[in-house]
């Protein structure tokens, strides 16, 4: 039955062509997305079985974000950076506040008591507060510079946008190092016998 929602991909592209509204071309275009998303987890699932838990999360946080991934380019296409801003925002809150809360409470239910890996908490802790700051300070130098009635001349003010970019390609380096020190070099610190 899941994989029968293909069908609407066809549908969605003649309402595009017709020019539908914009609401029913977003309902159908989701929809035929569906069986996507569930072979991309079934797919996830299938390499975390053959390559253990570790590599099989980074796999799942990864193609997760696919439809994130997607939609920043499509509205950078478009010119609406607020859109994209918007749905990176959703999706980090999403990811850390919304699916890892579900998890502790639905875990709580199951097992009374739930072991995490210290190093690991400690890994993630330190990237989350590092990408916290390296997504904070364009905003608040964009917002410290673009004061109504300050004098905002090219001398006085920084170019927000090259700090933006330093601080991405510093946040991409970040992650890989993460990846490099989970995977390669500490990898002994994150096996099921490091929990506390």
């Amino acid at each position: 039955m899941l994989y029968l929602l293909p069908v609407f991909t066809p549908i969605a592209i003649a309402l595009e062509f017709i020019h539908a509204n914009h609401i029913v071309m977003f309902v159908i275009s989701s929809i035929a997305l569906i069986p996507l998303a569930k072979l991309i987890g079934d797919s996830t699932e299938q390499l975390s079985l053959h390559y253990g838990s570790t590599l099989g999360s980074l796999l799942n946080v990864t193609f997760g974000n696919a439809a994130e991934i997607i939609i920043a380019i499509v509205a950078i296409n478009a010119g609406l950076i607020g859109l994209v801003k918007a749905s990176i925002t959703g999706a980090i809150l999403g990811n850390i506040l919304l699916i890892f809360g579900l998890s502790i409470l639905v875990g709580g239910f199951r097992y009374k008591e739930q072991y995490l890996s210290q190093q690991n908490v400690g890994i993630q802790s330190s990237m989350l507060f590092l990408a916290i700051i390296g997504l904070a300070i364009p905003t608040i130098l964009d917002n410290t510079f673009n004061v109504k009635g300050v004098d905002t001349s090219i001398k006085n003010q920084p170019n927000v946008l090259i700090v933006s970019d330093i601080l991405a390609f510093l946040l991409l380096a970040m992650y890989m190092a993460g990846i490099i020190f989970t995977f390669f070099t500490h990898k002994h610190l994150f096996s099921t016998q490091s929990l506390f």
